[in-house]
Protein backbone atom coordinates (compact mmCIF):
# COMPACT_ATOMS: atom_id res chain seq x y z
CA UNK A 1 0.00 0.00 0.00
CA UNK A 2 1.48 3.72 -0.57
CA UNK A 3 0.27 6.80 1.32
CA UNK A 4 1.69 9.89 1.27
CA UNK A 5 1.07 10.51 5.43
CA UNK A 6 3.88 11.55 7.21
CA UNK A 7 2.10 10.56 10.30
CA UNK A 8 1.79 6.93 9.38
CA UNK A 9 4.97 6.78 7.89
CA UNK A 10 6.36 7.73 11.34
CA UNK A 11 4.29 5.15 13.05
CA UNK A 12 5.23 2.47 10.88
CA UNK A 13 9.04 3.37 11.21
CA UNK A 14 8.55 3.42 15.28
CA UNK A 15 6.23 0.38 15.35
CA UNK A 16 9.26 -2.06 13.59
CA UNK A 17 12.02 -0.66 16.26
CA UNK A 18 12.51 -3.04 19.34
CA UNK A 19 10.64 -1.41 22.40
CA UNK A 20 12.64 -1.23 26.13
CA UNK A 21 11.16 -0.85 29.21
CA UNK A 22 12.12 2.46 31.06
CA UNK A 23 14.82 1.91 33.10
CA UNK A 24 14.46 2.78 37.38
CA UNK A 25 13.66 6.01 37.45
CA UNK A 26 15.84 6.52 40.53
CA UNK A 27 18.93 4.86 41.78
CA UNK A 28 21.37 6.70 43.60
CA UNK A 29 20.77 8.87 46.47
CA UNK A 30 20.96 12.62 46.24
CA UNK A 31 23.70 14.52 48.16
CA UNK A 32 23.57 15.76 51.70
CA UNK A 33 20.24 18.56 51.83
CA UNK A 34 21.34 21.68 52.41
CA UNK A 35 21.05 22.90 56.54
CA UNK A 36 18.19 24.83 55.97
CA UNK A 37 16.25 21.70 55.25
CA UNK A 38 17.03 21.03 59.54
CA UNK A 39 14.63 23.38 60.11
CA UNK A 40 11.37 21.66 59.97
CA UNK A 41 7.93 23.45 59.72
CA UNK A 42 5.25 21.05 61.42
CA UNK A 43 3.21 21.55 58.66
CA UNK A 44 5.72 20.29 56.13
CA UNK A 45 6.84 17.27 58.51
CA UNK A 46 3.01 16.58 58.35
CA UNK A 47 3.01 17.00 54.57
CA UNK A 48 6.15 14.54 54.44
CA UNK A 49 4.41 11.82 56.14
CA UNK A 50 1.02 12.04 54.17
CA UNK A 51 3.30 11.00 50.90
CA UNK A 52 6.62 10.81 50.97
CA UNK A 53 6.99 10.01 47.38
CA UNK A 54 5.10 12.74 46.16
CA UNK A 55 6.99 15.03 48.98
CA UNK A 56 10.63 13.82 47.41
CA UNK A 57 9.39 14.14 43.63
CA UNK A 58 8.27 17.47 44.37
CA UNK A 59 10.17 19.51 46.63
CA UNK A 60 13.37 17.33 45.67
CA UNK A 61 13.43 17.04 42.42
CA UNK A 62 11.09 19.99 41.80
CA UNK A 63 8.54 17.80 39.36
CA UNK A 64 5.06 18.57 39.73
CA UNK A 65 2.11 15.84 38.01
CA UNK A 66 -1.04 16.86 37.30
CA UNK A 67 -4.13 15.83 39.34
CA UNK A 68 -6.21 13.12 37.81
CA UNK A 69 -8.78 15.48 37.26
CA UNK A 70 -6.31 18.19 35.33
CA UNK A 71 -5.97 15.70 32.60
CA UNK A 72 -8.20 15.95 29.55
CA UNK A 73 -11.50 14.35 29.58
CA UNK A 74 -13.87 14.27 27.41
CA UNK A 75 -17.48 14.97 29.39
CA UNK A 76 -18.87 16.53 32.56
CA UNK A 77 -18.00 16.02 35.79
CA UNK A 78 -20.53 14.23 37.83
CA UNK A 79 -18.55 13.57 41.01
CA UNK A 80 -16.41 15.45 43.21
CA UNK A 81 -12.45 14.96 43.43
CA UNK A 82 -11.60 13.47 46.77
CA UNK A 83 -9.02 16.06 47.40
CA UNK A 84 -12.24 18.67 47.28
CA UNK A 85 -13.70 16.28 49.00
CA UNK A 86 -11.96 16.10 51.68
CA UNK A 87 -10.65 19.99 51.75
CA UNK A 88 -14.60 21.18 51.82
CA UNK A 89 -15.73 18.75 54.31
CA UNK A 90 -12.91 20.04 56.54
CA UNK A 91 -13.96 23.32 56.72
CA UNK A 92 -17.38 23.05 56.56
CA UNK A 93 -17.01 20.67 59.89
CA UNK A 94 -14.82 23.72 61.90
CA UNK A 95 -18.24 26.13 60.64
CA UNK A 96 -20.63 23.17 61.86
CA UNK A 97 -18.11 23.44 65.20
CA UNK A 98 -18.22 26.68 65.47
CA UNK A 99 -22.20 26.97 65.51
CA UNK A 100 -22.45 27.84 61.31
CA UNK A 101 -25.07 25.47 59.67
CA UNK A 102 -22.90 23.80 56.60
CA UNK A 103 -26.32 24.60 54.35
CA UNK A 104 -25.38 28.32 54.42
CA UNK A 105 -21.97 27.88 52.45
CA UNK A 106 -23.52 26.39 49.19
CA UNK A 107 -22.79 29.46 46.86
CA UNK A 108 -19.13 30.00 48.83
CA UNK A 109 -18.63 26.06 47.38
CA UNK A 110 -20.18 26.78 43.98
CA UNK A 111 -17.86 29.61 43.66
CA UNK A 112 -15.04 27.54 44.34
CA UNK A 113 -15.57 25.48 40.88
CA UNK A 114 -15.24 22.36 42.32
CA UNK A 115 -18.71 21.15 42.38
CA UNK A 116 -20.53 19.45 38.88
CA UNK A 117 -22.85 22.09 38.02
CA UNK A 118 -26.51 21.98 37.86
CA UNK A 119 -28.58 19.49 40.12
CA UNK A 120 -25.85 17.15 40.44
CA UNK A 121 -23.89 19.57 42.28
CA UNK A 122 -26.80 20.91 44.48
CA UNK A 123 -27.00 16.45 45.44
CA UNK A 124 -23.44 16.32 46.25
CA UNK A 125 -23.49 19.30 48.71
CA UNK A 126 -26.63 18.02 50.23
CA UNK A 127 -24.37 14.63 51.01
CA UNK A 128 -21.51 16.61 52.24
CA UNK A 129 -23.99 18.59 54.78
CA UNK A 130 -25.36 15.27 56.12
CA UNK A 131 -21.66 13.96 56.58
CA UNK A 132 -20.41 16.99 58.32
CA UNK A 133 -23.74 17.29 60.46
CA UNK A 134 -23.53 13.75 61.32
CA UNK A 135 -19.50 14.00 62.06
CA UNK A 136 -20.05 17.46 64.25
CA UNK A 137 -22.68 15.88 66.27
CA UNK A 138 -20.81 12.90 67.45
CA UNK A 139 -17.51 15.32 67.98
CA UNK A 140 -19.67 17.24 70.47
CA UNK A 141 -20.37 14.42 72.78
CA UNK A 142 -16.83 13.74 73.21
CA UNK A 143 -15.08 16.69 73.33
CA UNK A 144 -15.73 20.59 73.93
CA UNK A 145 -15.11 22.00 70.43
CA UNK A 146 -14.67 25.74 71.02
CA UNK A 147 -12.17 26.57 69.49
CA UNK A 148 -8.49 27.42 71.43
CA UNK A 149 -5.85 29.82 70.25
CA UNK A 150 -3.52 28.33 68.32
CA UNK A 151 -0.62 26.87 69.76
CA UNK A 152 2.74 27.85 68.62
CA UNK A 153 5.99 25.29 69.01
CA UNK A 154 9.54 25.58 68.49
CA UNK A 155 12.08 23.10 69.96
CA UNK A 156 15.60 21.98 69.21
CA UNK A 157 15.61 18.04 68.75
CA UNK A 158 18.92 16.69 67.64
CA UNK A 159 20.18 18.67 64.93
CA UNK A 160 16.84 19.71 63.68
CA UNK A 161 14.74 22.65 64.51
CA UNK A 162 11.11 21.82 64.73
CA UNK A 163 8.75 24.84 64.70
CA UNK A 164 5.40 26.27 63.28
CA UNK A 165 1.41 26.81 64.77
CA UNK A 166 -1.06 24.20 65.65
CA UNK A 167 -4.92 25.63 64.51
CA UNK A 168 -7.65 24.29 64.94
CA UNK A 169 -7.32 23.16 68.36
CA UNK A 170 -10.33 22.34 70.04
CA UNK A 171 -9.93 20.40 73.54
CA UNK A 172 -7.27 18.13 74.10
CA UNK A 173 -6.46 17.81 70.37
CA UNK A 174 -4.38 14.86 68.85
CA UNK A 175 -0.95 15.99 68.27
CA UNK A 176 2.49 14.65 68.93
CA UNK A 177 4.25 17.96 68.94
CA UNK A 178 1.89 19.60 71.21
CA UNK A 179 3.39 16.87 74.01
CA UNK A 180 6.79 18.96 73.68
CA UNK A 181 5.08 21.47 75.79
CA UNK A 182 1.69 20.67 77.41
CA UNK A 183 1.13 16.75 78.77
CA UNK A 184 -2.25 16.05 77.33
CA UNK A 185 -4.28 13.01 75.79
CA UNK A 186 -5.76 13.16 72.64
CA UNK A 187 -8.68 12.60 70.33
CA UNK A 188 -8.74 10.97 67.07
CA UNK A 189 -11.90 10.74 64.91
CA UNK A 190 -12.71 9.67 61.82
CA UNK A 191 -14.77 7.61 59.35
CA UNK A 192 -14.75 3.59 59.43
CA UNK A 193 -16.95 2.68 56.55
CA UNK A 194 -20.10 4.37 57.30
CA UNK A 195 -19.15 4.39 61.21
CA UNK A 196 -18.18 7.40 62.81
CA UNK A 197 -14.72 5.87 65.35
CA UNK A 198 -13.07 8.08 67.97
CA UNK A 199 -9.47 6.74 69.32
CA UNK A 200 -8.18 8.57 72.35
CA UNK A 201 -4.42 8.49 73.29
CA UNK A 202 -2.35 9.18 76.42
CA UNK A 203 0.46 11.73 76.91
CA UNK A 204 3.20 10.40 75.28
CA UNK A 205 6.43 10.32 77.76
CA UNK A 206 9.06 9.28 74.92
CA UNK A 207 7.79 12.30 72.58
CA UNK A 208 11.02 12.96 72.14
CA UNK A 209 12.54 10.25 70.97
CA UNK A 210 9.65 9.59 68.66
CA UNK A 211 9.82 12.92 66.89
CA UNK A 212 13.69 12.40 66.53
CA UNK A 213 13.15 9.32 64.87
CA UNK A 214 10.66 10.76 62.63
CA UNK A 215 13.14 13.19 61.70
CA UNK A 216 15.52 10.67 61.02
CA UNK A 217 13.18 8.67 58.87
CA UNK A 218 12.40 12.26 57.23
CA UNK A 219 16.23 13.12 56.35
CA UNK A 220 17.12 9.59 54.87
CA UNK A 221 13.64 10.34 52.73
CA UNK A 222 15.50 13.69 51.05
CA UNK A 223 17.78 11.91 49.74
CA UNK A 224 15.71 9.16 47.86
CA UNK A 225 12.04 7.57 47.47
CA UNK A 226 10.87 6.52 51.14
CA UNK A 227 9.41 3.54 51.09
CA UNK A 228 6.53 3.79 52.96
CA UNK A 229 3.02 4.31 52.16
CA UNK A 230 0.24 5.72 54.04
CA UNK A 231 -2.79 2.91 52.96
CA UNK A 232 -0.23 0.01 52.41
CA UNK A 233 1.81 0.54 55.33
CA UNK A 234 -0.86 1.37 57.75
CA UNK A 235 -2.77 -1.73 56.81
CA UNK A 236 0.17 -3.76 57.60
CA UNK A 237 1.02 -2.63 60.73
CA UNK A 238 -2.09 -2.59 62.17
CA UNK A 239 -3.20 -5.94 61.20
CA UNK A 240 -0.09 -6.77 62.99
CA UNK A 241 -1.67 -4.86 65.92
CA UNK A 242 -4.59 -6.91 65.63
CA UNK A 243 -3.14 -9.84 66.19
CA UNK A 244 -2.92 -10.94 62.79
CA UNK A 245 0.49 -13.12 61.40
CA UNK A 246 2.64 -12.07 59.25
CA UNK A 247 1.92 -13.61 55.96
CA UNK A 248 -2.11 -12.56 56.71
CA UNK A 249 -0.70 -8.71 57.49
CA UNK A 250 1.25 -8.34 53.85
CA UNK A 251 -1.25 -10.19 52.39
CA UNK A 252 -3.83 -7.27 53.44
CA UNK A 253 -1.12 -4.84 52.64
CA UNK A 254 -0.63 -5.80 48.52
CA UNK A 255 -4.32 -5.92 48.33
CA UNK A 256 -4.47 -1.82 49.00
CA UNK A 257 -0.81 -2.00 47.13
CA UNK A 258 -2.66 -3.09 43.98
CA UNK A 259 -5.75 -2.92 41.81
CA UNK A 260 -8.25 -4.92 41.87
CA UNK A 261 -9.08 -6.63 37.98
CA UNK A 262 -12.65 -7.07 38.96
CA UNK A 263 -13.55 -3.85 40.37
CA UNK A 264 -12.89 -0.17 37.41
CA UNK A 265 -13.48 1.85 40.76
CA UNK A 266 -10.54 -0.11 43.15
CA UNK A 267 -7.00 2.04 42.29
CA UNK A 268 -4.42 -0.01 44.03
CA UNK A 269 -1.81 2.36 45.98
CA UNK A 270 0.97 1.83 43.16
CA UNK A 271 -1.16 3.12 40.83
CA UNK A 272 -1.00 7.01 42.45
CA UNK A 273 0.86 8.91 39.40
CA UNK A 274 4.06 9.92 42.27
CA UNK A 275 4.47 6.66 43.47
CA UNK A 276 4.40 4.73 40.01
CA UNK A 277 7.14 7.36 39.03
CA UNK A 278 9.49 7.49 41.59
CA UNK A 279 9.35 3.31 41.93
CA UNK A 280 9.21 2.82 38.35
CA UNK A 281 10.33 -0.96 37.14
CA UNK A 282 11.78 -1.05 41.28
CA UNK A 283 11.28 -4.68 41.63
CA UNK A 284 9.66 -5.52 45.64
CA UNK A 285 8.81 -2.94 46.37
CA UNK A 286 7.22 -3.87 49.29
CA UNK A 287 10.56 -5.81 51.15
CA UNK A 288 11.54 -5.69 54.01
CA UNK A 289 13.13 -2.18 54.33
CA UNK A 290 9.17 -1.58 53.80
CA UNK A 291 7.95 -3.45 56.80
CA UNK A 292 10.60 -2.08 58.89
CA UNK A 293 9.91 1.50 58.53
CA UNK A 294 6.40 0.86 58.49
CA UNK A 295 6.53 -0.37 61.58
CA UNK A 296 8.57 2.82 62.92
CA UNK A 297 6.72 5.18 62.10
CA UNK A 298 3.16 3.80 62.83
CA UNK A 299 4.24 1.66 65.89
CA UNK A 300 3.94 4.66 68.53
CA UNK A 301 0.54 5.00 67.33
CA UNK A 302 -0.79 1.69 67.55
CA UNK A 303 1.10 1.17 70.56
CA UNK A 304 -0.99 3.80 72.41
CA UNK A 305 -4.42 4.28 70.71
CA UNK A 306 -7.51 3.42 72.84
CA UNK A 307 -11.06 2.94 70.79
CA UNK A 308 -13.46 5.14 72.73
Amino acid sequence: LFSYSADNCAAGIVSERRHFEAPPFFDQPLGEPEGKWREVGIARLVEFFSHPAKFFVRHRLGIDLPRDREEAEDREPFALHSLDRYSNEQRLLDEALDGIGPESALASVRASGVLPPGGTGGLIFDELCANVTTFADAIRQQVAVRAQQATVVHADIGDFTLGGRIDRVRGDTLHLARNLTEKKPALLFGKEGEEIAGYEFPPMENTREVLTDLLMIYWAGLRQPLRLFPRSSWTFVEKIFAGKKLDSARYSAKSDWKSNEYDEKSRGERDDAYIKLAFRNTADVLNDEWEKISLRVFKPIFSARKRR
